[in-house]
């Protein structure tokens, strides 16, 4: 690497001294031109030459000025180039510092998503054990301080993505009704926390099935729900789908209205609302928390699937925040061998292989699948996992996907190579993050699932 950007500084520090090579030749030209020219003028007044300031005069001085026109036009040329060369060296270099950033944002988002996965999956299995009140309180805080700290961990390493331009959408057939009852039964709990009224609706002129991102589109609508259940302290939060018109291309459009009884806010906050790290400062008498990133990456995620957000607000009265996308409809997928929920919905005791490298996670795993009533046999690289699969009967494989020794894909690969063809074991992929390299990683791998932790 050190060789490389030697090379790099030398192949520069050439290339820039070959262009002031260049551009003093061309000046020089330039200059030398402009004083022909005047000798000649000079020659031709005062006699030195033939005839005065006669035709050969005439002549020279013409030529001397075309060769000092044709200089100062290479000259200009010669500027434009490095003008031009400095303006895509600065885009270069930017798109340089923006991949790096991404790629420093996702190395460190895995190492701490590592064991905040182990702390939320811990304070989740203490909160469900015997404790007084006083002692849950403190539980429940712990646990929503993390989930907390997960979410502007999550939004940071969104943003790096989409400054990069390395942000991707996997769109797929996606039941509508039912991703809006999700919502539903993930918002709710917060608004019955606060004594808010919360309700769903879909008209039915809305397609059953569209293609779209799924993930996607539920990050920024919960982030929505979750912003104005903030910022409600009474009265009702709604969440509507409609079908709006055709767009000039004939596209219908999916609505998806965030209503809520708030606080509401005035012009200026509402246009600073989707800025870097606006956290609703104009909104009186509240302080907000988190980092002010979450309307800024929904925005730039509606426009990656070709939507907006609108708002309108009106202070003492509410809000309403409308994510507008693009309607797909689509048929419904037919049904396939995915085995999602295998483990929750095993009617006896299974016997699970798991691979994971953190100490912490590993108890979690082995605690909660015990807890589920299954067996659980623990691994702490791909190595001892590929072992134990050769050695014994599992129902069912969940790797970790970055391990020492050995990472859970080409782990997954080697498992099965160790079965009879025509053999199916389950193997599952548990990586810190759900990222598109993940997801297509676990394919190539032959692996059935993409489980981003915490499960």
């Amino acid at each position: 690497m050190e060789n490389n950007k030697s090379g790099r500084r030398r192949a520069g520090a050439v290339e820039g001294r070959g262009r002031r090579v260049g551009t003093s030749c061309v000046r020089g030209a330039l200059w030398m031109g402009t004083a022909t020219t005047w000798l000649a003028v000079a020659l031709g007044w005062s006699g030195s030459l033939p005839g005065g300031v006669g035709v050969h005069g005439v002549l020279l001085g013409c030529l001397a000025l075309m060769a000092s026109v044709a200089c100062w036009g290479g000259l200009q040329c010669v500027q434009r180039w490095e003008h031009e060369r400095r303006e895509a060296q600065a885009r270069e270099d930017g798109e340089v510092a923006a991949g790096w950033r991404m790629d420093m944002a996702a190395d460190l988002g895995h190492e701490l998503r590592t064991p905040l996965h182990g702390v939320i999956g811990m304070l989740s299995l203490l909160r469900d054990t015997p404790m007084d009140t006083t002692q849950a309180d403190y539980v429940d805080g712990a646990l929503n301080s993390a989930n907390h700290l997960m979410a502007v961990l999550n939004n940071v390493v969104d943003l790096s993505r989409i400054e990069a331009g390395r942000m991707e959408l996997h769109p797929e057939p996606v039941d509508l009704a039912r991703m809006v009852r999700d919502l539903g039964g993930l918002a709710s709990p917060i608004a019955k926390s606060k004594g808010l009224r919360f309700h769903t609706r879909v008209d039915e002129a809305v397609p059953g099935w569209v293609r779209l991102d799924a993930t996607r589109v539920r990050q920024v609508l919960f982030s929505l729900l979750s912003n104005a259940m903030k910022f409600t302290d009474r009265g009702e939060v709604h969440l509507t789908l409609t079908l709006g018109g055709p767009t000039p291309g004939g596209e219908g459009l999916l609505r998806f209205e965030v209503k809520d009884q708030g606080v509401g806010m005035d012009g200026p906050t509402v246009a600073s609302l989707f800025q870097r790290f606006a956290r609703g400062a104009g909104i009186p008498g509240r302080r907000t928390e988190g980092a002010g990133l979450g309307l800024q990456i929904s925005l730039a995620l509606a426009r990656l699937m070709r939507g907006d957000i609108l708002v309108t607000s009106q202070p003492g009265v509410g809000s309403t925040f409308e994510l507008v996308l693009p309607c797909e409809p689509c048929t419904e997928p037919e049904a396939h061998s995915a085995r999602n929920g295998v483990i929750v919905a095993a009617a006896g005791t299974l016997r699970v292989l798991v691979a994971e490298d953190h100490p912490v996670n590993r108890r979690y795993m082995a605690a909660l699948l015990a807890r589920m009533g299954h067996e659980a046999v623990m691994c702490s690289h791909g190595a001892e996992a590929v072992a134990a699969a050769a050695t014994g009967d599992f129902d069912i494989v969940l790797l970790d996907v970055r391990m020492p020794v050995l990472d859970g894909w080409e782990a997954a690969r080697r498992i099965r190579a160790l079965r009879p063809k025509g053999e199916r074991l389950p193997i599952d992929a548990l990586p810190a993050d759900d990222t598109a390299e993940a997801r297509r990683r676990t394919a190539e791998a032959g692996m059935d699932e993409c489980l981003a932790k915490p499960v």
